[in-house]
C-alpha cells in the first residue's frame, strides 16, 4: 500500500512538473538567424495561458451569457427559417 502511494505520488509529481516548455527566441533556429523574442507576443501568450484562471462567472455575467448563447442564436434561427419558408412558398416548392 505504501509503495503504491509513493509510486503514484512520484508519477503525479512528474506529470505535474513537466509542463509545456518552449524554447522561444531561439528554438530550432541557429543563433546566426538573429531570432529575438517579441515582447507583445510573449505578453499575449502569457495572458492566453491564464484565461481559465481569469474567467469567472458571477450574477452579473449570467444574463449576457444567456442572451448571447441562447436567445440571440434562437432569434437568428427563427428569422432565417421564416425567410426560408417564405421564399420556398413563393417559388412553388413544398414548405416543411
Amino acid at each position: 500500500m505504501s509503495l503504491q502511494r509513493i509510486t503514484l505520488s512520484a508519477a503525479a509529481r512528474a506529470t505535474r512538473n513537466n509542463g509545456q516548455r518552449r524554447a522561444m527566441g531561439g528554438g530550432n533556429f541557429p543563433y546566426s538567424f538573429g531570432v529575438r523574442k517579441n515582447k507583445f507576443v510573449e505578453e499575449w501568450n502569457g495572458r492566453r495561458e491564464m484565461t481559465e484562471r481569469a474567467f469567472y462567472v458571477d450574477a452579473k455575467k449570467v444574463p449576457p451569457l444567456l442572451f448571447y448563447c441562447v436567445a440571440f442564436p434562437y432569434f437568428l434561427y427563427s428569422i432565417s427559417s421564416a425567410e426560408l419558408k417564405h421564399y420556398q412558398g413563393e417559388n412553388g416548392r413544398e414548405v416543411a
